[in-house]
């Protein structure tokens, strides 16, 4: 991170490639949680995000609509570590490779529920793959 007066600036430099535009929606939560503690803390005026790919940078300002996005998904966070409501997982090709499919299959039968309307954790954010300023509304 670099202060400067009433600015912090946070550099999250990541290994993986970076998307075509914006930046994956994890890599922005993971340091918009950062800004969001750095402004409790230092009560700096404003945070700038800058996530480094290998190939790419993306910029970020953590503005009210970010911070809206990375509160709800600590309320989800919070629905999961201390009700145990777990969200039902994406089933992919890759499951069928995991040491643990077993135990999720099985999850997914106890918490199988009848026909309604379940809004599960992080359901929100399911289709949410990349982040770009501005349009995370």
């Amino acid at each position: 991170m670099i202060v400067r007066g009433d600015e912090v600036r946070i550099i999250e430099r990541k290994s993986s490639k970076a998307p075509r535009r914006g930046a994956w929606v994890s890599d922005v939560l993971q340091a918009s949680a950062y800004g969001f503690m750095l402004i409790r803390k230092r009560r700096a005026n404003r945070v700038l995000i800058e996530i480094r790919y290998p190939t790419a940078s993306r910029l970020f300002e953590l503005d009210e609509s970010l911070t809206s996005m990375l509160l709800r998904a600590v309320d989800d966070l919070i629905l999961v570590k201390r009700y145990g409501i777990v969200p039902m997982a994406k089933r992919g090709s890759r499951c069928l490779k995991c040491p643990f499919k077993d135990i999720c299959y099985e999850l997914d039968k106890e918490l199988a529920v009848e026909e309604g309307e379940v809004v599960e954790p992080g359901q929100w954010l399911a289709d949410v793959n990349v982040l770009e300023q501005g349009a995370q509304d």
